[in-house]
């Protein structure tokens, strides 16, 4: 998801977004470890769009 799509979601759907993307970083880091995860380099994309989406949350909740 790009930059300026997050910025235009409201605080409560960043929140849902960062709940949704913890989750699946969990259950990718767990597949990894049994090696069935196929893309080993989906787990460092979760965690970066993760922090895109709290740098969104941290921007919104300064500004209100």
């Amino acid at each position: 998801m790009k930059y300026k799509d997050l910025q235009q979601k409201s605080a409560a759907e960043l929140h849902a977004l960062v709940r949704d993307l913890r989750a699946q970083v969990l259950v990718s880091r767990f597949e990894a470890s049994q090696g069935a995860l196929k893309q080993n380099s989906k787990v460092r994309a979760l965690r970066v769009q993760i922090a895109q989406t709290l740098t969104a949350l941290n921007a919104k909740q300064h500004i209100a």
